[in-house]
C-alpha cells in the first residue's frame, strides 16, 4: 500500500514538467556558450529533488556565481535576518547575497561577469512573501545592466484563486513589491510577465520557460523542498494564505517556531478564552473551507502556555484566505480583545482599509466591494501575461468561498 502511494505522489508530481526540466536545445546551446549567474535557492530542484545548479552544470552550462534571496541558499535562515556571502560547498561557485537590511540587496557590480540570468525558485503564491521581491528587483537591476534574463517557471501551490486587496503606491515595501492583488493566483514565470509588462520603466530582456502540460487548477501534492524555515509542508503552504498576515496582528499565535508553523491559531491560556467562543470559530472557519481541532501547546521560547486550534485544508482552492482572515479579526472584536497590528501589517497586506474597517472607520460591505472591483478590474488587464488555463478565479464575497465566480 505504501509504494503504492508513492507511486501515485511521483505520476502526480510528474504530470508536468517544470521550466528547469523544460529548457529547449536552443536555449541550452545559447547558455553553454557564456557565463551566467543563477538566482536560487533550496527551493531550485527537479522533480527527482536535483538541485538546478547541478543540473546545469550538468548540461555544460557555464554557472559564474549562485545569487540567494531572503533565508539564503539552504532556506534556514531566519526571516530579517542578513544574508552572508559564502561558497557552494559541492561546487566550490560564489554564493552572493541579494538580501540585506530587510530589503532587496543587489550592489553595483553584482551582476558584473555573467552574460545572463537565470531565476528558479518556488513562490509561495501571497505578494509578501519576498521571493517575488527578488525577481522584481533582479529584472530591475538586469535591464539597466542589459543583462538577459531566463526565469524557469514553477506552479502556484496557493492554486487558482485571485483575492485581497491590491498593493497601494503609498504601500510598496520589499514586502508589496508591485500593485498585484495579495493572493495573485499567477505563477513566477507569469509573475515575471507581469512586471515586464507593467511595472518596469526599462524592459529586461525577459524568456520565460513554461511549465509543460500544466493547468492553473492542479493541485499539488507535496512541495520538493521546504520554502522557508517556518514553511516546510504544503499545510503551512495553505495556512500562510491567511496567518502570514494574522502573525502580525498581537495577541495571535500561528504557530512559527513550532512543528505546525502557519497552522495554528491560539491565544496565551490566561486570556481565559471560552469553549464556546472556540466552537465559535472553528464553525466559522468551516464555513470557509477549513477544518480544524482543538489545540494547545508550552512555547519554550516564550515560556508560556497557548490555546486554540489546529488547522487542515482539504481543498486551497475551496478557502479565501482574505474572507477567513476578517473573520477571525471580526471574532476577536466579538471576544473584545486587544488588539494590536504590528508596523509591518498594512505593508503586508497593501491596504490601510483593513485596519479602517476594524477601528470602524469602514464598513465591511464598502471594504469587500472595492476589493472586487480592484480584482476584477487587474484580471480584465491582465489576460495578456497569463501562460495557462484555466485563468485565475475570483472568489465571490456575498457567498461562502466554496462558491466561485469564473472569470
Amino acid at each position: 500500500m505504501k509504494r503504492l502511494c508513492l507511486f501515485l505522489i511521483f505520476m502526480q508530481l510528474s504530470a508536468f514538467k517544470l521550466g528547469v526540466e523544460s529548457i529547449s536545445a536552443d536555449m541550452l546551446s545559447q547558455l553553454q556558450n557564456i557565463p551566467v549567474g543563477l538566482i536560487t535557492n533550496q527551493t531550485g530542484v527537479d522533480q527527482r529533488g536535483n538541485r538546478t545548479i547541478d543540473v546545469l552544470r550538468d548540461k555544460g552550462v557555464q554557472l559564474k556565481a549562485i545569487f540567494v534571496p531572503e533565508h539564503g541558499l539552504d532556506g534556514v535562515i531566519k526571516a530579517a535576518h542578513d544574508i552572508i556571502d559564502g561558497v557552494d560547498k559541492k561546487t566550490g561557485l560564489p554564493i552572493l547575497s541579494l538580501y540585506k537590511n530587510g530589503s532587496g540587496h543587489i550592489s553595483a557590480d553584482a551582476f558584473e561577469g555573467v552574460d545572463t540570468l537565470v531565476f528558479d525558485m518556488q513562490d509561495v503564491g501571497m505578494r509578501h512573501y519576498t521571493y517575488i521581491s527578488t525577481l522584481y528587483t533582479v529584472m530591475q537591476a538586469a535591464a539597466k545592466k542589459n543583462k538577459k534574463i531566463v526565469v524557469l517557471d514553477r506552479p502556484n501551490p496557493l492554486g487558482h484563486i485571485m483575492e485581497g486587496p491590491l498593493c497601494e503606491t503609498s504601500l510598496r515595501s520589499f514586502v508589496g513589491i508591485a500593485n498585484i492583488p495579495l493572493r495573485h493566483g499567477m505563477t513566477i514565470g507569469e509573475l515575471a510577465q507581469f512586471f515586464n509588462a507593467k511595472c518596469l520603466k526599462q524592459k529586461a530582456d525577459l524568456q520565460v520557460v513554461p511549465l509543460v502540460d500544466y493547468q492553473r487548477d492542479m493541485q499539488l501534492v507535496k512541495l520538493l523542498k521546504h520554502l522557508s524555515p517556518n514553511i516546510k509542508t504544503l499545510s503551512s503552504v495553505h495556512g500562510y494564505s491567511f496567518l502570514g498576515l494574522l502573525g502580525e496582528v498581537r495577541p495571535f499565535n500561528v504557530g512559527v517556531g513550532t512543528p505546525y508553523a502557519f497552522q495554528t491559531i491560539t491565544l496565551p491560556t490566561d486570556f481565559n478564552i471560552a469553549e464556546r467562543a472556540w466552537d465559535q470559530m472553528r464553525d466559522d472557519l468551516c464555513q470557509f473551507g477549513i477544518h480544524s481541532k482543538r489545540y494547545t501547546y508550552h512555547s519554550k521560547a516564550k515560556d508560556r502556555d497557548f490555546v486554540g486550534l489546529l488547522l487542515e485544508f482539504k481543498d486551497i482552492n475551496n478557502v479565501s484566505g482574505f474572507k477567513t482572515l476578517l473573520s477571525v479579526l471580526s471574532w476577536a472584536k466579538d471576544q473584545r480583545l486587544k488588539v494590536s497590528f504590528s508596523n509591518l501589517f498594512d505593508k503586508a497586506i497593501g491596504t490601510r482599509h483593513v485596519r479602517a474597517w476594524y477601528d470602524a472607520d469602514k464598513s465591511k460591505d464598502h471594504l469587500m466591494q472595492d476589493v472586487k472591483k480592484d480584482l476584477h478590474d487587474f484580471l480584465k488587464n491582465n489576460e495578456d501575461i497569463l501562460l495557462y488555463q484555466a485563468h485565475p478565479k475570483i472568489v465571490r464575497i456575498d457567498q461562502f468561498a466554496l462558491d466561485w465566480l469564473a472569470i
